[in-house]
């Protein structure tokens, strides 16, 4: 005879309380959070779903934040190095004796080198408006320390656009669902701007076509009409080529180009010589795909391009960005729809008040010295003629830092 089995019944677990958060890490996306809390510990988090535009999705390290938060090697008190530079000696130490010692330190290295051997280094990672962009500043242009040109992310193309419009702005993300042809040119959206993606593919849903011109195949390029695999560093040599095929095929939109343009004649001999045959060579697409993909772009409208940041991380990285932006002008699609035209960065709708939150009134010299974030290993090795003769003898990091080996040298 069989034994009767008495089922379990497992007691629901027990739910902690909902917090909301947005994400402080250096991301335009900025998704809504949910953190639950209990016990004063962060038990899970997960996107917002009601939130339109990130629709209830995180990123990768978002994911996994919790095992940021509460990992064992994560710094969460003072430490101060106690051995010889290089050893990695160091001891926890209090809050009441960090800010002694640097503001000590701090006005000592003042009172002997001058206010601009103090450098800010600050930009990326877990970071906030206010942090990034404001009231740090005001303190560091009281004390007269050296400036840092945050030169590592988009600045030279945002530097290059307003060559050709005037101000760097463009299409809102959501639209691209509502376009006819969306070009993707050299990002990655599925890992740098992942709610871009359920809106790319909403345009290929609705009848659209997706282009993506890029060295490496993308999380995009898996769903696209069309992969351009271009060599590095040539995009711009592509753009002027396609320019001379829509001109010379009469695919420009010439009413557009008379009303709104200025410099079509230059531009016109200019790239008379990026022929078909000269711009394969150049970026080792095939003579064919190039043709396709001017034909595509010059009769599919509305269309939007999208230009990474990548391509402009190199020595012709403006010129680059300059020359795909001037596409659009061409055939006619900037500022005629919300759904039509490019985007690079819509910094430029941002209207905050930078010299009231910074504090510039309080800066005394308009011409003091200006380090490179990119070559901050060689501003404090002595590397840059600027930092020979004046060194850098006090570092506030406020972030993540380039060249880890020459500042460990310099400081621990």
């Amino acid at each position: 005879m069989e034994e009767e089995t008495t089922a379990q019944t497992v007691a629901p677990r027990e739910k902690g309380k909902i917090s909301h958060q947005a994400c402080p890490r250096n991301c335009p996306d900025t998704c809504s959070i949910l953190s639950e809390v209990k016990d004063g510990r962060i038990t899970s988090i997960t996107g917002d779903p009601t939130n339109p535009i990130t629709s209830g999705g995180l990123c990768a390290k978002m994911n996994h934040y919790i095992s940021w938060v509460y990992h064992a090697d994560r710094v969460l008190y003072p430490m101060k190095r106690v051995g010889a530079k290089g050893e990695g000696k160091f001891e926890q130490i209090t809050w009441d004796e960090a800010l002694d010692t640097i503001a000590t330190k701090t006005k000592e290295s003042i009172d002997k080198y001058g206010s601009e051997t103090v450098l800010k280094y600050y930009f990326s990672g877990t970071l906030g408006f206010v942090h990034n962009y404001g009231l740090p500043h005001a303190f560091f242009n009281k004390l007269g320390s050296s400036e840092l040109a945050t030169t590592v992310c988009s600045v030279t193309g945002g530097a290059a656009v307003p060559y050709t419009y005037g101000k760097d702005i463009g299409v809102e993300p959501e639209e691209f669902a509502n376009t006819k042809l969306y070009v993707s040119w050299g990002l990655n959206e599925a890992a740098t701007c992942v709610h871009a993606v359920k809106f790319i593919k909403q345009c290929k849903e609705n009848g659209g076509k997706v282009v993506v011109i890029n060295p490496i195949r993308t999380g995009v390029s898996t769903f696209a009409d069309e992969f351009i695999q271009i060599k590095p560093r040539t995009d711009a040599a592509l753009a002027l080529g396609v320019i001379n095929y829509l001109i010379e095929h009469n695919l420009q939109d010439q009413d557009y180009i008379d009303a709104y343009t200025i410099g079509f004649d230059e531009l016109k001999t200019a790239v008379k010589e990026y022929t078909l045959q000269k711009t394969s060579e150049i970026t080792g697409i095939s003579i064919d795909q190039i043709e396709r993909f001017a034909k595509m772009y010059g009769e599919i409208k509305p269309s939007i391009i999208k230009i990474g940041y990548g391509i402009q991380r190199n020595s012709n990285g403006g010129t680059i960005v300059r020359a795909i932006t001037i596409l659009p002008a061409v055939v006619g699609t900037v500022g005629v729809a919300a759904n039509s035209g490019y985007v690079y960065s819509n910094g430029g709708y941002w209207a905050p008040n930078y010299g009231l939150i910074q504090g510039k009134e309080l800066i005394e010299n308009p011409n003091k010295r200006t380090i490179n974030m990119n070559e901050l290993g060689k501003a404090l090795t002595g590397g840059l003629d600027t930092t020979k003769e004046l060194p850098i003898t006090t570092l506030m990091v406020f972030t993540t830092v380039f060249n880890k080996n020459k500042i460990s040298k310099k400081f621990f």
